[in-house]
């Protein structure tokens, strides 16, 4: 998009009309497949610099990684982790160092961080999971006989 100009020809054959640009926020959703359907196109959700790799594979990370299948079963979990966790970790310089992986590493690299992320997100989700999930089975327990007792 950063390189969009008026009359440019999109992937799908259409002409760019008209480009704005808007600093209201950052709006990153994450989705299970890496992309997204707006306005009639079909757009990556990943940043531009690992958008093409991402989007080209047929097997690893898409649509088999940890990361994915998380997003996929916890979603506003996984975009609330992204957002207050992996987008503030991922931004200013801290990037250069992603971009700067050789091809050849590519999978490797993704494969590690794939592995870091997803470990991450368990962590700080887990506890919240457990702690309701020993709610429930404290109220499933002692609900019934604090019920059947009035």
């Amino acid at each position: 998009a950063r390189l969009a100009t008026p009359g440019a020809l999109l992937s799908n054959g259409k002409n760019v009309t008209r480009v704005s640009k808007g600093t209201d926020g950052i709006i990153n959703p994450l989705t299970a497949t890496g992309s997204i359907f707006a306005n009639g196109i079909v757009a990556s959700t990943y940043p531009e610099w690992i958008a093409g790799h991402m989007l080209s594979v047929k097997f690893f990370p898409l649509p088999l990684s940890a990361c994915n299948l998380l997003a996929y079963f916890f979603p506003q979990s996984a975009q609330a982790f992204y957002d207050t966790v992996l987008e503030p970790a991922f931004s200013g310089g801290r990037r250069a160092s992603l971009e700067a992986v050789p091809p050849c590493f590519t999978i490797l690299a993704i494969a590690c961080l794939d592995l870091l992320i997803s470990t991450a997100f368990v962590a700080s989700f887990l506890p919240a999971t457990l702690a309701v999930a020993a709610a429930a089975l404290v109220m499933r327990k002692y609900g019934k006989s604090c019920v059947e007792k009035h």
